[in-house]
């Protein structure tokens, strides 16, 4: 049920994630508020009902056991896919994210099948996809050696409205999934730590008349435009 995921998830970040020998990111525990990160999961419009619930019941529930916010975007007829944002401390989005794909995998009708693989289809900004990928692939194939889950990382091109922003899904057991989870937030922070160390300092040494068309460079591994931020506006608490 829902507690056993989440001492699941918590288990998992007590432990670590990631293996003593591990080149994926392991700092900080994520438990400070000034460390949070925001994901954003792809949903299928005709199967969201699973993780809203009657009322809005299951997500609150998701949102009361895991202490993040998680904000839904809005119904509109021809919409084949709904967007949920999960912000909050590194563990409370692994929490969360955990919950909802536990939830789209089990609230199901009662002539539905339940298969054994649990999916989640994650989109991440093109600016740090870099920082789950890594330099021809290092991180990505960590993170699937760990987890033994499946990832695969794409290009989403799935809602022309969705730009600069990359799909990763991911695919296993609760437990081997519950850790892909992990070390895909884990490197999410890393990304946010990086990044914004990287920002600062651009923003204190920058000048204006030195810097008039200069070129900004990406990672080697996405040449996707530069983005970073949240999907934009159109979204609406639940």
């Amino acid at each position: 049920g829902i507690d056993a995921s989440v001492r699941m998830a918590e288990a998992n970040s007590a432990a670590g994630g990631s293996s003593p020998k591990s080149i994926l990111y392991d700092g900080p525990s994520g438990t400070e508020e000034g460390d949070e990160i925001a994901v954003t999961v792809a949903v299928d419009a005709k199967l969201v009902g699973r993780i809203i619930g009657k009322g809005g019941s299951h997500i609150q529930r998701y949102k009361q056991q895991s202490g993040a916010n998680i904000v839904l975007s809005p119904s509109s007829r021809g919409v084949d896919i709904r967007y949920a944002d999960v912000t909050g401390t590194r563990d409370k989005v692994h929490v969360c994210l955990l919950l909802i794909a536990k939830g789209l995998h089990e609230n199901v009708r009662k002539d539905e099948p339940v298969g054994t693989e649990m999916k989640l289809h994650m989109l991440c900004p093109s600016l740090s996809i870099g920082y789950l990928i890594g330099k021809q692939g290092r991180y990505v194939r960590a993170m699937r050696e760990e987890s033994k889950a499946t990832i695969t990382i794409t290009e989403f091109k799935s809602d022309p409205a969705i730009q600069r922003r990359m799909s990763v899904l991911l695919s296993g057991t609760e437990s081997t999934l519950g850790k892909a989870i992990l070390l895909v937030c884990k490197q999410l922070s890393s990304a946010k730590l990086n990044l914004g160390i990287n920002l600062r300092k651009t923003a204190t040494s920058f000048n204006p008349a030195a810097a008039k068309g200069v070129r900004v460079s990406l990672p080697p591994t996405s040449s996707a435009p530069l983005h970073i931020g949240g999907r934009g506006g159109g979204a609406r608490p639940i």
